[in-house]
């Protein structure tokens, strides 16, 4: 007997088992329906449901949407998805996803990727720019460089710098817009040049960062753009998955520090060219180190550095 009538038979004796036992049709009967409309409702949700998650991953509760983000949305709408579903046109929507600098295909639920990422990989001049346009909006600014816990293969992003960009508050409360620069494979020798050259053109421009270690997972993910952050609402701070603390500018200015998990390659030549980069970097401007260091003797240690 073929797979197609064992099928076919199975298929043959649900179908008398139902047609025998009233109870047992009228259970699978309400089961379909109870599925159909569960998927129904949970579709008819979800643009209701990201719009909520939306706000409260970056800080704003529910219940405090009409306050931060108006557009006529009142508290009541806020009690329920199916409340605030009527609410959501498709302008509102779009506010909101510019609001967040997130896609709004993902808020409308066609797309898994939330933040639209920038890469700077092989393009400082482009990083130079984009701190520009971020220093002409009157807003405070700071953020993170996040590094992985363990070093991966060459395969996918591995870090990311995270730019927190202040868009209004809460009471004493900072409520930020996310900007993600990836494109950063942490190990690869050309990737940590350009790595420390975006890092060191947002110091020098008075936009600080934060070394942290990640969980290297969640890193990758996140560097991606396929995740929302996490939100303590209590410490009033974004929950990324972080363990230990670091100095960007120390990594930045230490050669030895700059090398810290850069795959070698043979006969160490990821390590000499990723000295080579750095100085090359630097002699173009795209490594200042006006603001916060001393660039002549960072020069000079990383010219006398030598690699065994």
């Amino acid at each position: 007997m073929d797979l197609l009538n064992i099928l076919n038979a199975i298929v043959g004796i649900i179908a008398g088992i139902i047609a025998i036992i009233p109870s047992t049709r009228n259970y699978f009967i309400s089961l379909f329906k109870k599925f159909f409309r569960r998927s129904k409702d949970e579709d008819n949700n979800f643009v209701a449901a990201r719009f909520i998650t939306l706000f409260e991953s970056h800080g704003v509760h529910r219940n405090q949407i009409p306050e931060f983000f108006d557009h006529g949305i009142q508290l009541v709408d806020c009690s329920s998805r199916d409340n605030l579903l009527p609410k959501l046109t498709s302008q509102i929507l779009r506010d909101a996803a510019d609001l967040f600098a997130i896609q709004i295909e993902w808020l409308q639920g066609a797309s898994e990727q939330v933040y639209s990422t920038h890469n700077f990989y092989k393009q400082p001049e482009s990083c130079i720019k984009f701190i520009k346009a971020l220093n002409e909006k009157d807003s405070t600014k700071n953020g993170y460089l996040f590094i992985p816990n363990t070093i991966s293969k060459r395969n996918h992003y591995d870090a990311a710098i995270v730019i927190c960009e202040e868009i209004g508050s809460i009471g004493d409360k900072p409520i930020n817009r996310l900007h993600i620069i990836d494109g950063w494979v942490y190990s690869y020798w050309k990737c940590r040049g350009y790595l420390t050259s975006c890092a060191s053109l947002f110091l020098n421009s008075n936009i600080w960062l934060h070394g942290r270690s990640c969980d290297t997972k969640w890193l990758s993910d996140f560097a991606y753009g396929n995740l929302l952050p996490e939100y303590d609402f209590i410490c009033k701070e974004f929950k990324f998955k972080t363990s230990k603390n670091w100095y960007v500018d120390e990594f930045i200015e230490t050669p030895i520090l700059y090398l810290k998990g850069v795959d070698p390659e043979r006969d160490n030549f990821g390590h000499r060219a990723a000295i080579s980069l750095w100085l090359e970097l630097e002699s173009k401007g795209y490594i200042p180190l006006e603001r916060y260091s001393s660039r002549s003797q960072v020069r000079q240690n990383y010219e006398n550095f030598s690699v065994t």
